[in-house]
């Protein structure tokens, strides 16, 4: 009985942190909706906050549960890539490669291969999910559209002249970069 006030007043508070973050997540949500349509270009600039303060949120967690070490996943890698790729080398065709393939092969395809469900309540599902989405989305964006999500960035990002046809893009591709090198990363990582 002595309990039960402090239990109540705990399930009042993860109710409430439920609510905040599902209201957080369905601003998120339209922020992006209504930010790819009238300017992609600020999707960038939002995506680069949005996962940053997912990362030090997970990180808090993680290290309060004493679970570090899943922060050296290889998710957490290939966003640091995709940053890496839009900040400091937005005109290097090479890391274009080496980013659309490890976040269209390794983190994209992690999310349905761990069932990684977009629990708009969860804050930790709802990182799992992100974290894993977002670099295919920078990728998107920057393999389809990188004169409309140049327009407000600071520098012009490579335009690599895609084209839906197929052999358009295959003719200048260093297939090391986009399936090698990942598949590479992806090998050393499992084995090592």
């Amino acid at each position: 009985m002595i309990n039960m006030p402090i239990s109540s007043t705990f399930i009042k508070n993860m109710k409430l942190c439920e609510k905040l973050c599902f209201v957080g997540a369905m601003s998120v949500l339209l922020t992006t909706m209504c930010l790819s349509i009238i300017r992609p270009a600020l999707l960038l600039y939002n995506f680069s906050f949005l996962y940053i303060c997912l990362y030090f949120l997970r990180l808090y967690n993680y290290w309060k549960n004493k679970y570090l070490l899943f922060m050296l996943d290889q998710c957490y890698f290939i966003n640091f890539a995709s940053l890496i790729f839009v900040w400091l080398l937005p005109h290097s065709h090479t890391m274009q490669l080496f980013q659309f393939g490890l976040a269209n092969a390794h983190a994209y395809g992690g999310t349905f291969l761990f069932r990684n469900a977009l629990v708009l309540h969860d804050i930790q599902r709802l990182t799992s999910c992100l974290i894993h989405v977002l670099p295919a989305l920078y990728s998107f964006l920057i393999r389809w559209h990188p004169l409309e999500t140049s327009v407000w960035w600071y520098t012009d990002l490579y335009d690599s002249h895609a084209s839906r046809e197929l052999l358009s893009w295959n003719k200048n591709v260093n297939w090391f970069w986009l399936v090698g090198a990942p598949a590479l990363f992806h090998f050393t990582r499992e084995v090592g």
